[in-house]
């Protein structure tokens, strides 16, 4: 049970081992983005230029044929892009399971005997299972990333066109806006995506080692990284223990929280030494009042940080959130709620 300073060592490692692979992806995925948008700007320009002799005007861009022949283009672009954002990112569930499921045994390990304690390894087929699922819902959720696309980049060229600045710098302007439509609202999405999605492979794969050797775990514990960009709710689960089939860290999108396996006391394991009495962490509460003013104040906010000084818990910070069409998630509670529990 006592979680050692090697203990949080690995748990770092992983993190690190994790995000090393997912940068991976989310680095393929923006080059594949520069790229499509490369071989589409230039004609969209030329079509854009081609209205350059006077102002250009919403009514002259929709009736352009060769601005429509450029959206379509994009039109095209985006479903390509769709589809090899699944790709990309499922290509590395594989590496986040395997690497998650490795670490587990030392992690475990680290709060046991020097001596060793018979750890079983996980079956196979429930990796793939959640490597199946996992494909799946990532298809799912990439699907509708091309349409968003389109949608942004008709509504820039709407929105360029009633500017007032002269035609060929409004025409520029207009594939500034486009690409941020055609690349950086799809790409963010994908991203988003691809961290939350891998992530989550990540903490099942975890969960089901956890259940294969369930003799000896007792549950595990929601670990953040405490860090200024760590968000209120991850905050406030950051040690809150849990059982060992319940899912998660169930954080928000883009959440980067982990799941620490805790084992049974070694008394309750039968084993007869001397327990240590481990590693004393400070709380994520007692850590975060060690902060100073100016840190407590960029991660909470001046409403919700008064809200903490006037006496509301520091349990309330996070709010539970189902989600029919994803999962749930511990999300920040609102600040106006929150002063309702103060």
């Amino acid at each position: 049970m006592p979680v050692t300073a090697k203990t949080i060592r690995l748990m770092k490692a992983l993190a690190i081992n994790l995000d090393q692979v997912i940068d991976r992806q989310l680095s393929e995925l923006g080059r594949a983005y520069g790229l499509a948008w490369d071989t589409v700007s230039g004609q969209l320009l030329a079509a854009l230029l081609e209205l350059a002799d006077e102002p250009i005007t919403r009514a002259r861009v929709e009736r352009s044929s060769r601005i429509a022949s450029a959206l379509q283009i994009i039109a095209d672009q985006l479903d390509q892009l769709a589809a090899q954002s699944a790709v990309v990112i499922t290509d590395a569930l594989g590496q986040v399971t395997s690497i998650s499921v490795a670490a587990q045994a030392a992690i475990a390990g680290s709060q046991l005997p020097a001596a060793g304690y018979p750890l079983v390894d996980v079956n196979p087929d429930v990796i793939g299972t959640i490597v199946a699922r996992t494909s799946q819902q990532i298809v799912s959720r990439t699907r509708p990333l091309s349409q968003a696309g389109q949608v942004a980049v008709r509504t820039a060229l709407v929105q360029g066109a009633a500017a007032s600045d002269n035609p060929v710098k409004t025409a520029r302007n207009m594939v500034r806006l486009a690409r941020a439509g055609a690349v950086d609202l799809p790409l963010t999405r994908a991203e988003a995506i691809a961290r939350t999605e891998l992530l989550d492979a990540s903490r099942a794969a975890t969960q089901a080692w956890g259940q294969a050797n369930a003799s000896t775990l007792q549950g595990w514990e929601w670990l953040s990284s405490r860090s200024a960009t760590t968000c209120p709710a991850c905050w406030a689960q950051d040690g809150t223990i849990h059982e060992l089939d319940e899912t998660g860290p169930d954080g928000h999108v883009n959440c980067r929280c982990t799941r620490m396996l805790r084992t049974k006391t070694w008394h309750e394991l039968g084993i007869d030494l001397d327990e240590p009495a481990g590693l004393q962490r400070i709380s994520a509460e007692d850590h975060f009042r060690t902060l100073d003013r100016e840190q407590q104040l960029a991660i909470m906010g001046p409403a919700r940080l008064k809200a903490l000084d006037d006496g509301a818990p520091w349990s309330s910070l996070t709010v539970e959130k189902p989600n029919v069409d994803w999962r749930r998630s511990f999300a920040v509670r609102p600040v106006r709620d929150l002063a309702q529990v103060a």
